[in-house]
């Protein structure tokens, strides 16, 4: 297979990713605004990984998303990551891309974060969302919260718009 072929391929997955998940939002009305500011520059919402049965191809996580660290569900949350074949093996963490879709009630929001730095997983860009979260871009930066549960099965999620 030519290169141009196989990033070719990566974007058409890609851009298949964001339009079925705004396809899929479709109807549902909520949000949340920060409880300490009450302003709508931050969004703070948790994610419950779910066990992956049968993970796709680049699934890298998926889950509900909570109002509250034990809260009440309020959407849903994918994370797909795409890697370029190599034909030593796959490539490292720092040449994937990861895409994320936050559904809530009232919308998508949609990142996409660059492979990981020394540092670790970095903030991931918030490039727009659908209908209430429409034209909106920012930052999502997720961290694993301690919790009842086993391991990394609970993050949060704050989104700044910008």
């Amino acid at each position: 297979m030519e290169n141009g072929n196989g990033r070719r391929t990566l974007l058409q997955r890609g851009l298949a990713l964001i339009a079925g998940g705004a396809a899929a939002a479709g109807g549902w009305g909520f949000s949340r605004r920060d409880a300490s500011s009450g302003s709508d520059r931050q969004l703070v919402v948790y994610g419950r990984r779910r066990p992956a049965d049968a993970p796709g191809a680049g699934l890298v996580s998926a889950g509900e998303l909570l109002d509250a660290p034990d809260g009440k569900a309020i959407g849903e949350f994918y994370t797909n990551s795409f890697g370029l074949a190599a034909p030593h093996g796959p490539q490292p963490a720092a040449a994937e891309m990861e895409f994320q879709i936050l559904q809530l009630k009232n919308g998508s929001l949609f990142s996409m974060r660059g492979g990981a730095s020394g540092k670790g997983r970095g903030p991931a860009a918030l490039i727009g969302g659908t209908a209430h979260f429409a034209g909106r871009t920012g930052a999502v930066v997720e961290r694993v919260v301690a919790s009842e549960w086993q391991g990394r099965d609970l993050v949060e999620f704050v989104i700044t718009f910008a």
